[in-house]
Order: C-alpha cells, then sequence, then structure tokens
C-alpha cells in the first residue's frame, strides 16, 4: 500500500453536496483550529458586562456637542454687510496671485473703516469684499484694476433680488439702452452687456 497515491487511500470519493471533515480529504495530519474565544456560554449569559443597544446611530450623523444635548441657537449679526465682488476681464489673470495684505490696505484706502472682510475663491477666481455701508458700494464698483489685473466689478443682491441672462442680444445695444428696452415688475437695479 505504500505505493499508492495518497488521495486514493482515502477511498472512493463522495459527492460534493455532502458534508465531509478536513481530515477526510487531507488526512490525519489536519490540525483542527478552535475559533471561539474561550468565553463559556455561561459568561456570555450573564449580563453585567454587556448593554443591551436597540439601535445604532448613524455613522455619518453629526453628533452634538453641547452637554445639554441640544445646541445652542447662533446669534445673527447685528451688522449688516454688502458684498461686491471683482473678476479678471482676462481668463488668463489669476486674482490668487495678488498680495493680500497690500489688497487689505488698497480697500482700506478706498473704504476706510467700512471694510468687513475680503474673501478669495481662487477654483472660481473671484474676489469679495463685504461692507458695512450700502453708499461705499459705488466708489467700490468704479474699480477697474487691482494691482496690475484688470477687472470687473458686480453686486451680490439681497434675497428679494432676481437675477437673469438674457442670450444673443445684439452687440450695438449699450448698457443704459438694453435696460430701456426691458420691463419688470422689481426695480431693475443693474444691467451689464458682457
Amino acid at each position: 500500500m505504500g505505493d499508492q497515491n495518497p488521495i486514493e487511500q482515502l477511498g472512493p470519493g463522495r459527492p460534493h453536496h455532502c458534508a465531509s471533515d478536513a481530515s477526510d480529504h487531507f488526512g490525519p495530519s489536519v490540525v483542527h483550529i478552535d475559533t471561539s474565544d474561550g468565553s463559556s456560554t455561561e459568561d456570555m449569559a450573564s449580563g453585567s458586562d454587556f448593554t443591551v443597544v436597540s439601535s445604532r446611530r448613524l455613522k455619518r450623523k453629526i453628533r452634538r456637542t453641547s452637554p445639554t444635548g441640544r445646541q445652542a441657537p447662533k446669534q445673527a449679526s447685528s451688522v449688516r454687510s454688502y458684498t461686491i465682488s471683482y473678476v479678471p476681464t482676462s481668463t488668463t489673470d489669476i486674482l490668487n496671485s495678488l498680495n493680500r495684505q497690500s489688497l487689505s490696505e488698497y480697500f482700506e484706502l478706498v473704504a476706510p473703516g467700512q471694510v468687513a472682510e475680503i474673501r478669495m475663491n481662487a477654483r472660481k477666481n473671484i474676489l469679495s469684499v463685504e461692507v458695512t455701508t450700502k453708499s461705499i458700494l459705488d466708489t467700490l464698483k468704479a474699480i477697474v484694476q487691482l494691482g496690475n489685473i484688470p477687472v470687473r466689478a458686480f453686486s451680490a443682491y439681497d434675497k428679494e433680488t432676481t437675477t437673469g441672462v438674457i442670450y444673443d442680444v445684439d452687440e450695438d445695444i449699450t448698457d443704459s439702452s438694453l435696460e430701456k428696452l426691458l420691463s419688470s415688475s422689481s426695480p431693475i437695479v443693474d444691467v451689464i452687456v458682457v
């Protein structure tokens, strides 16, 4: 029997649907590994170490940090701010290349004591300036160059304002003549032909 194939020593093959022990296929040298954690059923039955969970929290849910269980309401800013934004007139110019300190000093000279915040959106290439008074917006809108970059200014309007785009406008029509041709139920604040 020593020269027989080890598979032939096991005897006739079993169909695949029959359950078999690992030692049937691999011989007696297979070691069975106990996968239990060593705790007995009596240990698991005692509920002193475990808490009953009725549901799981969502993984992406933001957990509240307030000790009372509810967050404190956000305080509304008492100072109203008005925003004006700048975009370069050329697509090759990048506003993010401007020195932030120089921009702050420049806007402080143009609107002394009225600049609340200067924000840069590098992805959209937009510079936004928030001011505390509405009267300074016309002065800021007249700016056509920041540093060495020619820019175009536009205002961010209130929630009650509706904005829109009219396509295929004749190039000979100016901003003022286009405004006369438009009619609206709300006041027309600004018309720009691009």
